[in-house]
């Protein structure tokens, strides 16, 4: 394999894994426009809610309740109301999905700046880390799906714990829309597919480079091969 596929490997390996961790860590999946409903009597409020993997934060919500808190865990069940099972799966795929995400970064790190082993670093087997990555986070995203398209929406609980919980009945969630997690998650599938295809690439071009060896030595040329088929 030529040294310019075992440098897009890298790439393609590094930008998965960092968007990856930019997923989670920048911790927003949803936005949400929540309004207090109004019966002629009270002063409607508007609430643009952020929802993440982990935290929530409420713009707005001061012109709702007297005692306003915008920062709040997202797994606190007495602000939020739905299936946490869900969002465990969807955190869980993507830490699962680093870790041959990681793998990647470092078998092909290793072969830009040394000779690989058959056994891990060989072409095949960057197949098989991209197609686990990409699997994993394909998961993740269908578990994001089903929280952004039913859970999240339905998230306002039933009753609170005192006056200044945003309840189902006095609020409702006018709209819930996709945050940069999804993109984030979105290109780090997208980057495994590059890199299977490059990887495929690179395998045709080195079993061309290992029919045409004979030839090329004769020549006395340079295949520039770092892979040993």
């Amino acid at each position: 394999m030529k040294q310019v596929f075992a440098v897009l490997l890298l790439l393609f390996g590094m930008v998965g894994l960092a968007l990856l961790a930019a997923t989670v860590g920048l911790d927003q999946m949803v936005t949400q426009i929540v309004k207090k409903a109004s019966d002629g009597s009270t002063q409607p409020c508007e609430i643009t809610r952020k929802l993440g993997a982990f935290n929530g934060h409420d713009t707005g919500i001061e012109a709702c309740i007297t005692e306003p808190d915008p920062d709040y865990s997202i797994f606190d069940n007495n602000l939020l109301d739905f299936s946490l099972a869900i969002l465990y799966l969807y955190i869980g795929f993507i830490f699962a999905a680093m870790i041959p995400g990681l793998v990647t970064v470092a078998v092909a790190l290793y072969n830009v700046f040394s000779r690989p082993y058959q056994t891990f670093a060989d072409i095949t087997a960057f197949m098989l880390y991209f197609a686990l990555t990409g699997g994993l986070a394909l998961l993740a995203m269908i578990m994001y799906l089903v929280l952004w398209l039913s859970e999240f929406p339905n998230s306002l609980p039933k009753t609170g714990s005192d006056g200044n919980t945003i309840v189902k009945g006095a609020y409702t969630i006018e709209s819930t829309s996709v945050d940069i997690s999804f993109w984030l998650l979105c290109g780090a599938v997208a980057t495994t597919i590059f890199g299977i295809v490059v990887a495929v690439l690179a395998n045709k071009d080195a079993r061309r480079m290992k029919e045409n060896e004979d030839f090329i030595e004769q020549k006395g040329g340079n295949t520039n091969d770092i892979f040993s088929l």
